[in-house]
């Protein structure tokens, strides 16, 4: 890339990370100030733009460490990026339970069940009514 560094002890160039990170929390920043209004706006639960916050740092952090020499892998992505995706995951789920997610999801959730459930007891009549004609 034109604007790789060159770092003391190094032959080589590397990407300016650094400077990477500083953009993603520039917009992290911007993004959160938009969230706090709409939040404030809209009388969110206390929390979710902290809950927020960690969903963008760990996704933007995750794909910066793409970019960062490592020396740690476990199977194809570094130990940090595991930690990440674990951090990450963690506040969706938060997000998902203190945001309300229950609330707007439940009829989405009993809607499947029910139809999950419709057709299990059709392809079990079904099956039982093969057994009864056949013996």
């Amino acid at each position: 890339m034109p604007w790789a560094v060159r770092t003391p002890g190094s032959d080589h160039l590397r990407a300016p990370v650094q400077l990477y990170e500083m953009v993603a929390m520039i917009l992290i920043l911007l993004v959160m100030t938009r969230l706090t209004r709409i939040a404030h706006a809209q009388k969110r639960p206390y929390g979710i733009v902290g809950i927020w916050f960690f969903s963008l740092y760990t996704a933007s952090m995750f794909a910066l460490e793409f970019a960062k020499d490592s020396r740690v892998y476990w199977g194809n992505i570094t130990a940090n990026q595991w930690i990440l995706i674990a951090v990450f995951a963690e506040s969706i789920g938060v997000l998902y339970a203190r945001g309300g997610g229950r609330e707007y999801m439940r009829p989405f959730f009993r809607s499947i069940g029910s139809t999950i459930s419709q057709k299990a007891k059709n392809i079990y009549a079904k099956i039982s009514r093969r057994r009864t004609t056949s013996d």
